[in-house]
């Protein structure tokens, strides 16, 4: 079961303040599922983990104006699928400098899926951006892995690197996407 819980903050929050507010809303969730974590660490590429509960993952962002926490829990014995989940604020985008930095930071498929919603290129970017920091979260091994080398647009690319994207409801002005393991690579 995976849960979504959205922390809208002040505008202009800073950035430890955001940070604050979304641990406590992940302590929250856990706490309205029976979950006492005592302990986050972090695996030695700096993902973290809550100690001694492998039926349980989560991630957390955050950006201008709010904070995202995705929860995922499974029965106790077995384990929770990895999560990654990444939310950008669209109106601190610079469309002037959308196709600068697709063409040094994403791949062909992802380039492509921008010059076809040039309508609402800065929602595409952060579309693609968000697959990408998603992704990074989920596995563990940071964005810049996957900036140029992986290419969350190209067909058939959830099946091949068993994992599933889905982008849920957002508030006005911002983009979200979750990133979750996919069954079959447990």
């Amino acid at each position: 079961m995976i849960d979504l819980a959205f922390v809208p903050q002040p505008i202009p929050c800073a950035r430890d303040a955001q940070s604050r507010a979304a641990h406590a809303r992940l302590a929250a969730l856990l706490h309205a599922h029976g979950i006492c974590a005592t302990a986050v660490e972090r695996t030695p590429s700096g993902r973290p983990f809550p100690v001694g509960l492998p039926h349980v993952d989560f991630s957390i962002s955050h950006t201008q104006g709010l904070s995202v926490v995705a929860l995922c829990t499974v029965p106790e014995g077995e384990n929770a699928p990895r999560i990654g989940v990444d939310v950008e604020h669209i109106g601190s985008l610079a469309s002037s400098h959308i196709m600068r930095l697709a063409e040094r930071f994403f791949a062909p498929c992802e380039r492509a899926f921008l010059e076809t919603h040039k309508d609402d290129v800065l929602h595409a970017f952060a579309t693609v951006f968000t697959r990408k920091e998603a992704l990074a979260k989920c596995r563990g091994d940071g964005l810049s892995h996957h900036l140029r080398t992986t290419d969350t647009m190209q067909e058939g690319f959830e099946q091949a690197e068993h994992v599933r994207f889905s982008t849920p409801d957002a508030p006005a002005g911002y983009c979200i996407t979750l990133c979750t393991q996919a069954q079959s690579s447990l």
